[in-house]
């Protein structure tokens, strides 16, 4: 076996290194109290924030018990699910790419201007629909071809997450689009819709998700 503070092979049967002398009868926690990612067994750094939680313990600097273990959902395949903040992140950079596209492509779109007086005036959604469902349909295109293709968009791939089947699989074009094009549902009330799906489904799912099968994982 190996010391879990400096990795050294040591004999079975002992109670302390006779390396580093750390105690090896400190006992590992399920999960990392600092990000509450779900802790392997026999890992030395946390995989994901990097922390070195067994030296920790053992000199009292946290407690055994992960104060954030029922924030932590993971898949019976081990897949750590991302919550709401991830996604949010994810989204931000993904909107500044598509906003760039648009610019780009279609300045007349670009050109839309949304106010509170606009956004509760029925002219304004009819008169801009064509330019507002063109930019809906780039933002399905962009989200489709990248989730289908790759798994990830370059947004998620920055926040380092990923979208899979709810058995890990890839997902396809059409589970893809399917997912996107119930954004429409999830964007309602400035994505409160999705943002309470996501907090309250067990897999962390939206609207899109639940329909397509799919969820969003940590990218390992």
């Amino acid at each position: 076996m190996r010391c879990p503070f400096c990795r050294e092979r040591i004999p079975q049967g002992l109670t302390e290194c006779p390396e580093c002398y750390e105690s090896l009868l400190v006992q590992q926690p399920e999960y990392c109290p600092i990000c509450g990612s779900v802790w392997r067994e026999g890992n030395f750094y946390c995989r994901f924030c990097g922390s070195r939680l067994m030296w920790m313990l053992n000199e009292g600097l946290l407690e055994q018990a992960c104060p954030v273990k029922n924030e932590v959902r993971e898949t019976p395949e081990g897949l750590v699910l991302v919550g709401f903040v991830h996604r949010a992140i994810a989204g931000v950079l993904d909107t500044v790419v598509i906003l760039a596209i648009i610019g780009f492509w279609m300045p007349q779109a670009a050109s839309l201007t949304f106010t509170w007086q606009s956004l509760v005036s029925a002219a304004f959604w009819v008169g801009q629909s064509r330019a507002l469902l063109t930019v809906f349909g780039l933002m399905v295109l962009y989200y489709t071809a990248f989730e289908g293709l790759l798994g990830f968009t370059p947004g998620k791939l920055i926040a380092q997450i990923k979208v899979v089947g709810q058995d890990g699989s890839k997902i396809g074009i059409f589970a893809a689009l399917l997912r996107n094009l119930l954004r429409i549902v999830d964007l309602q009330f400035f994505c409160l819709v999705g943002a309470v799906l996501i907090w309250k489904t067990p897999l962390q799912q939206r609207c899109g998700d639940l329909a397509a099968k799919t969820i969003v994982v940590r990218l390992l």
